[in-house]
């Protein structure tokens, strides 16, 4: 009779630990978003529903954004030597769960679906301002 009660018991915690809050691993967090987002974040890849895309001047090479408390900042790393030219721009930013939400300045507010987001890395997607059916995923390392 003992056997049969560890054997309940133990099945009873396999089964609890197994289970978790969601079985969809397309996001992972490793903490606050909105903590985890501060500091200053440059663009490692970006991809065009799933292809990767060739990073250059006018679609984001050496792209970067900090992000403090309640701003954020976008501008390009000029000591990449690209010669990549920007205009530099700043706002306001908002998290909502898994979504930060750009305020823009200069077009449509940018609302960004985190996929992962840890100490070192952010990526999030987003749909094309020109297509619905495009979405574009980025990924940035933490400077």
């Amino acid at each position: 009779m003992k056997i049969i009660k560890y054997i309940s018991i133990f099945a009873l915690t396999a089964l609890l630990f197994s289970c978790s809050k969601s079985d969809d691993n397309s996001e992972r967090f490793d903490g606050d978003i909105e903590t985890l987002i501060l500091g200053n974040w440059k663009i490692e890849s970006k991809a065009l529903n799933g292809e990767v895309v060739e990073l250059f001047c006018a679609n984001g090479l050496s792209s970067i954004y900090t992000f403090n408390a309640t701003n954020f900042s976008y501008n390009v790393d000029m000591t990449d030597g690209n010669d990549c030219v920007t205009i530099p721009y700043s706002g306001n930013y908002s998290v909502n769960e898994n979504t930060i939400t750009i305020i823009s300045p200069f077009s449509e507010n940018e609302i960004w679906t985190v996929t992962d987001i840890d100490n070192s890395i952010l990526s999030f997607s987003y749909k094309s301002f020109d297509n619905d059916d495009d979405v574009y995923t980025e990924t940035y390392r933490k400077l």
